[in-house]
């Protein structure tokens, strides 16, 4: 018997070492066609960085709520639309938004991070295939599960 947890976990650690490894650049360089998502979430980072200095602006008196407002509009709106094009990026190759991680643990764990999107990554880099682990065994650790559980992976950075 398997706690579906502990699978759970064994997939999400292979995932993290893969993407972890040096040569992951290789399957994540963007294709020509494809919008830059490194450009993307560097925009996206200033546009939260000018938000934060148009509040400060309204918390240190310098500016005023009405002031600010047209300001924090058209920020919103600059958002919406990097936060649109990095999912029309992120749904053509579920990898391209890990272009340019330098953690892909602190990524993969990020409470941003949705199980949905965690499974569109497990689903493009491997195919997991579970064998029996017959009549009253229990798998518990992670070295228990990687002898029934097998990773075929998708993937090379050939």
């Amino acid at each position: 018997m398997r706690r579906g947890e502990i699978i759970d976990e064994f997939v999400s650690d292979q995932c993290i070492r893969r993407l972890s490894k040096p040569d992951t650049i290789d399957l994540l360089i963007p294709k020509p066609d494809v919008v830059d998502i490194r450009v993307l979430n560097s925009q996206r980072i200033a546009l939260g960085e000018r938000r934060k200095s148009v509040l400060k602006q309204i918390s240190s008196g310098r500016a005023t709520e009405k002031e600010a407002e047209e300001a924090l509009d058209d920020i919103a709106e600059q958002l919406r639309a990097v936060d649109t094009e990095i999912a029309r990026a992120v749904a053509s190759d579920p990898l391209a938004e890990l272009v340019g991680v330098a953690d892909a643990r602190a990524w993969w764990h990020d409470e941003e991070r949705t199980l949905a999107r965690r499974r569109a990554v497990v689903e493009t880099l491997m195919t997991v295939v579970i064998h029996p682990v017959g009549a009253g065994k229990r798998i518990t650790t992670l070295a228990a599960a990687a002898d029934t559980v097998e990773i075929k992976w998708k993937r090379s950075a050939t």
